[in-house]
């Protein structure tokens, strides 16, 4: 009897491994597509964006092809990037894959605005005190392509009304654990932020793209519409009825994962990610491709 209890107990545990070991493959060899509508008077026409966050290094194939072509089917006005495209390793990393998915985005005419995450921001300065020349060859190579990178910079896309902002945070916020939370903030109000990218456009639709979104009541302080975000990756587990489980900053349950929030102001869309780092599993947290419809007011998004 005793036998054939631990034999059920053990093909449960099995199933259950199994089960959990499928769920971690799909989530990080396949991507979800996930729509985000969003209306306002200052919207001129409709325009499609796509969001990509935090792939860091990962390929959808060879040369990132099942990405790519995704992105091609949808057929956007433009592709944002919010940061983490590639990985700041001491260890040699393969750029092929970030490298093969701009200039499959680019070779498709289709424009691609890249906003900073803190391993690009980490690469940038390796290059001064490690002479490590990753970055620079991954954004000579981008610009030749014809990606523009938004380094505490403005591009005002006229027809549709829409005006982006690249902030590039103080390096030093990402890393400062103790200071998380109030005091990190307090030290990081929105004029300091305006110092770095001047002031939102009243006649514009303003959107940020911030990579960190755990300063978003500073972005909405400052006076964006919608605020553009990665680096949580989903929370890397999503636990049901709670949400992500850990942050990057191992923050557990974060008040910010991924997804769509509302602010004082304006709104926050979250993307989950598309690769995975420092804790490589996904688990009911799919890598995804986000969608961004805009419209004007009265007008179908869709």
């Amino acid at each position: 009897m005793m036998l054939k209890i631990l034999l059920i107990i053990a093909g449960v545990l099995l199933l259950t491994g199994l089960f959990f070991l499928g769920v971690m493959i799909h989530d990080v060899c396949f991507f979800v597509r996930r729509v985000y509508r969003i209306s306002s008077p200052k919207l001129r026409k409709k325009t499609k964006l796509l969001l990509l966050a935090d792939l860091h290094n990962h390929s959808f194939g060879p040369g990132n092809e099942r990405l790519v072509k995704a992105i091609r089917k949808e057929a956007p006005d433009g592709v944002l990037i919010a940061g983490d495209l590639m990985t700041a390793s001491r260890k040699a990393t393969n750029e092929e894959p970030v490298l093969s998915l701009l200039e499959g985005i680019r070779k498709a005419g289709i424009p691609v605005y890249y906003g900073m995450g803190n391993h690009e921001q980490k690469l940038s300065a390796w290059e001064v005190f490690r002479k490590d020349h990753r970055f620079r060859r991954l954004k000579e190579a981008a610009e030749h392509f014809g990606v523009r990178f938004l380094r505490n910079e403005t591009v005002f896309l006229e027809d549709s009304g829409i005006r982006i902002f690249g902030l590039e945070l103080p390096f030093e916020l990402y890393y400062a654990l103790l200071e998380r939370g109030i005091i990190a903030r307090q030290a990081y109000p929105a004029k300091e932020m305006a110092k770095l990218i001047g002031t939102p456009d009243a006649d514009s639709f303003n959107l940020l793209i911030a990579h960190d979104p755990e300063f978003f009541d500073v972005y909405d302080d400052w006076g964006a519409d919608l605020t553009l975000s990665g680096h949580m990756h989903g929370g890397i587990v999503r636990v049901p009825f709670f949400g992500g489980l850990v942050s990057p900053s191992l923050q557990l349950f974060p008040k910010y994962d991924g997804g769509r929030y509302r602010g004082q102001k304006g709104e926050l869309i979250i993307s989950r990610g598309l690769g995975e780092h420092t804790l490589p599993v996904r688990v009911f947290d799919p890598a995804e491709l986000v969608v961004l419809e805009f419209a004007p007011y009265g007008m179908d998004c869709s």
